[in-house]
């Protein structure tokens, strides 16, 4: 199956706008496919997500998991989404426009233990973007260092009045320790 360098296309949860699908031709054939992918995790999400839930998804990337979370809790729910990458996070809230995810809060910093500024990495091999890190790998070629916003979850839930969170998804490219040292309130 062929894909082409870039589309937008809809799926079982939502739209990805713009999307430069030949980055990534495994999941986006999947996708495109069958609608969905990582069918195993999707099954757990469905057990465990109900209509109205709270749902964090830690680094979210293009919002795959951030639509699916939109979808399962519906329009009473509530989807907490973050992307600290710049580039990633505007393709993030384009996505969840095209989705009409109403319910999707989308933040444009990093989660961490304590509250400040964080350098990520972005790899320049990987023009999804899926490849940015706090932590620089050995191997990766990288295309640019941004300094970001780091933030404790526990103080974002407080200052915006987050209900109770049902699931928390960290997919933190080696942050999460980090990052859940900043959720001890919420957990």
């Amino acid at each position: 199956m062929s894909i082409p360098e870039r589309g937008t296309f809809t799926f079982d949860y939502g739209t990805f706008v713009d999307t430069p699908l030949a980055a990534w031709p495994n999941g986006y054939r999947e996708l495109l496919l069958h609608g969905s992918m990582d069918h195993k995790e999707l099954a757990v999400w469905r057990s465990l997500i109900r209509p109205g839930d709270a749902v964090v998804d830690g680094e979210a990337n293009y919002g795959y998991w951030t639509l699916v979370a939109s979808r399962l809790t519906g329009p009473q729910g509530r989807v907490f989404s973050f992307e600290a990458n710049p580039t990633t996070a505007r393709r993030l809230s384009a996505n969840v426009a095209a989705s009409n995810g109403g319910n999707v809060d989308v933040y444009s910093f990093a989660l961490g233990a304590e509250e400040g500024t964080a350098e990520i990495h972005a790899a320049a091999d990987n023009p999804i973007a899926g490849h940015a890190s706090l932590h620089r790998h050995e191997g990766w070629q990288w295309s640019e260092s941004v300094t970001v916003r780091l933030a404790r979850m526990d103080d974002v839930a407080v200052t915006d009045q987050w209900p109770q969170i049902r699931l928390i998804k960290l997919d933190i490219e080696g942050a999460e320790r980090s990052a859940l040292r900043g959720t001890e309130r919420i957990l």
